[in-house]
């Protein structure tokens, strides 16, 4: 029997392609996408640099409490890599070019004042955690993670993976915890995993996905960015069901949205069944720790 539901979960599934393109184009972006043209000055903490083809990306933590996020061509970022480094305290120019993009023109370290004076003992932690954005413990713990679900890994790879999870799960808002979780049932952490239907890497994107989000899915970080990016998505399309939004989400990524919406809910196809609750079982007990 058709209910009002499942109506509404198949008008649903129309809009899926469009607005998985209108997401990966402009979520980061839509901010600045009136501004192009113009030239601006941002003063900050570099919280984070990721390298992709032809082009890196710096996270800015502006004195503003703003997180921008600034791409630099390959070139540019050679001649200022000791400008441009996690941890430091830059001063940067930078110009809006079309759809809101922030390219980056021209950066200078600047030196941080220090009052000691007026910072008590019991704020120096919270002092500690502006001034050096990277949380050592939090990427020792995740590597550990890591680690534990594929101990063949070597160290380099460890940190690639953890770093990347910690890093995308913060500019897609999305608890690493639940990236760990998905990437463990997927992979088993495995970066070279491929699966029977064509699935690649850490996070077993399909190409036809991969392409779409603009990553290389043969990469560590790009797999990781199009896994973090691909799941955000499939959480935004069932954020008005609160109380099934994370395992019709996860139910998305394993069958796509659309088998979602064509059975109103989690499909009845039995990996897909297991896979939910694989995910769910498993973040529940990361969370737990």
């Amino acid at each position: 029997m058709r209910t009002p539901g499942n109506k509404i979960f198949k008008l649903l599934a129309l809009s899926f392609i469009s607005a998985f393109l209108i997401f990966i184009l402009f979520e980061a972006s839509a901010y600045y996408e009136n501004l192009a043209g113009k030239k601006f000055q941002a003063t900050g903490d570099i919280s984070g640099v990721i390298k992709e083809e032809g082009q890196v990306l710096i996270i800015l933590e502006t004195d503003a409490g703003e997180r921008v996020f600034i791409y630099w061509d390959q070139n540019t970022f050679e001649l200022l890599k000791g400008v441009l480094s996690s941890g430091n305290r830059i001063k940067a120019i930078v110009k809006v070019i079309e759809g809101g993009v922030i390219q980056g023109i021209s950066a200078q370290r600047v030196a941080r004042v220090i009052d000691t004076r007026k910072i008590s003992s019991s704020s120096h932690r919270h002092y500690a955690e502006r001034i050096y954005p990277v949380d050592l413990q939090t990427l020792d713990l995740y590597k550990k993670t890591v680690k534990y679900f594929n101990p063949k890994l070597n160290e380099r790879d460890v940190h690639r993976i953890a770093t990347s999870i910690l890093t995308y799960s913060k500019i897609h808002r999305i608890d690493p915890k639940l990236v760990v979780a998905v990437i463990a049932v997927e992979s088993d952490f495995n970066v070279d995993a491929r699966s029977v239907k064509g699935a690649l890497g850490l996070g077993q994107l399909m190409p036809r996905t991969a392409k779409i989000l603009k990553v290389n899915p043969l990469v560590i970080e790009e797999n990781i960015k199009g896994t973090i990016s691909y799941l955000r998505f499939c959480m935004e399309q069932w954020k008005e069901y609160p109380y099934m939004a994370l395992p019709l989400a996860l139910a998305s990524y394993n069958a796509g949205p659309s088998a979602v919406a064509k059975y109103g809910g989690i499909p009845p196809y039995l990996e897909t069944q297991s896979y939910v609750n694989r995910v769910m079982d498993l973040y529940q007990q990361l969370c737990s720790r």
